[in-house]
């Protein structure tokens, strides 16, 4: 006489499946903390950091603004010196030929060619450590093409940030011929700016906020 086998299988298939669900639910736990503490300590388009982000870009749209515009789309393969080559933060030299190197533009606290910092050094000092920007990143309005091309240097610097990444993943690709002027900020809640090597967390927050400029 055959030994009735289903009950065992039974007992043995509501084991295993205990057992994956106690798995997926751990995992599923240690997502949504990451998440949850990621978003916690992010804020995007915050109100004031957008009037701070629109009132910023018309002040450096008075200064060499279309440089980095230009910058962006020039075709780095039909510069054929390397003095013209190196004229563009964007182009690389190597090779005796003239590649691209960036797929998008920075504006940082010294950047004389764009903000003429030798003549508004005391007042682009005082707007960088009063609003606690952190990074400002110009970028081809379709999102997309960055968010999908990490693994391509020509992006290097955006994808090594992964909150920014994120903020990025949240837009929407714009019309072409348009950009989007990125801003990172970081303070505390009090509003303050955070102390050198603070990280990211319950003391120091990271603000997002984009201006789209262009056609």
């Amino acid at each position: 006489m055959k030994k009735n086998k289903k009950g065992f299988v039974f007992v043995e298939t509501i084991m295993v499946t205990t057992v994956l669900l106690a798995t997926l639910m751990t995992v599923y736990g240690l997502f949504i903390t990451t998440t949850n503490t990621e978003s916690r300590y992010t804020r995007y388009d915050d109100p004031a950091k957008l009037y701070e982000s629109y009132y910023l870009t018309k002040y450096f749209q008075g200064f060499n603004f279309e440089k980095l515009i230009e910058n962006i789309d020039e075709n780095c393969n039909t510069l054929t010196t390397k003095e013209a080559c190196g004229a563009n933060r964007t182009c690389e030299w190597k090779n005796n030929t003239c590649t691209k190197q960036f797929g998008y533009e920075l504006i940082w606290q010294g950047r004389d060619d764009i903000l003429d910092y030798t003549k508004e050094a005391m007042f682009v000092d005082d707007l960088w450590n009063k609003l606690n920007i952190k990074n400002i990143y110009v970028i081809p309005s379709k999102v997309s093409e960055v968010t999908n091309n990490c693994s391509q240097s020509l992006y290097s610097e955006i994808c090594a940030n992964p909150t920014l990444v994120t903020y990025l993943k949240s837009l929407d690709d714009g019309t072409p011929n348009t950009y989007y002027v990125v801003y990172e900020y970081t303070a505390t809640r009090s509003g303050t700016a955070c102390d050198n090597g603070m990280s990211i967390g319950a003391s120091c927050l990271v603000y997002y906020s984009y201006i789209k400029v262009g056609d």
